[in-house]
């Protein structure tokens, strides 16, 4: 079933909603290191000046410039700045964007197709413009009543409506337990 434009476009600004609180979270944490270590902004920027004074350097030609120099100038930063972090308690990836799904980082596409993540979410949104969550709540494993089968054997099968539905409802809790194991990836953090 093809999407709608609009429900397409509810996804995309779904994630683009993701990706501002990302940047959000991450701006939060920044200042927080900030206030406490003000030497880790010294280092951000002394790590911008740099990138950019070796930026103008390759672009007017008139001074050699060495991707080896530059690169040894931002680990020698980059270390620092990681020192003062654990010094100070921060993990090492405190000051790195944060993903509710690393694969596309919270795009939706991988290249240009679309990733796990994106097709949970046309799950979810079918499923919820539906109304199939409210009849799941109501209509589950949890709620399935084998009381409703007899118990007496049948002559030509050898068991019981009921122990046929008991092995029927064994088969589909293995099938949902073993798909949930093997495509726990595919699930969309963050609905």
């Amino acid at each position: 079933m093809p999407l709608k434009n609009s429900q397409y476009n509810a996804i995309i600004r779904r994630y683009d909603q993701l990706r501002f609180e990302n940047s959000r979270q991450l701006e939060a944490r920044r200042q927080k290191v900030y206030g406490a270590v003000p030497q880790i902004r010294q280092i951000d920027e002394d790590m911008a000046h740099t990138a950019a004074e070796y930026a103008r350097k390759a672009v007017s030609s008139k001074k050699n410039t060495s991707i080896k120099d530059f690169k040894e100038d931002m680990a020698r930063l980059s270390q620092k700045r990681q020192a003062l972090m654990e010094e100070n308690g921060f993990p090492a990836d405190y000051l790195e964007l944060k993903y509710h799904c690393p694969d596309c980082q919270d795009t939706g596409f991988i290249g240009n197709e679309k990733c796990h993540c994106f097709k949970q979410a046309i799950v979810d949104l079918v499923y919820a413009q539906s109304n199939i969550r409210q009849r799941l709540t109501e209509e589950n494993f949890d709620t399935f009543r084998l009381d409703l089968y007899s118990a007496e054997t049948d002559r030509r099968l050898g068991i019981s409506p009921r122990e046929n539905m008991e092995n029927i409802l064994s088969c589909c809790r293995d099938f949902i337990k073993n798909f949930d194991q093997s495509h726990e990836n595919l699930l969309f953090c963050g609905n």
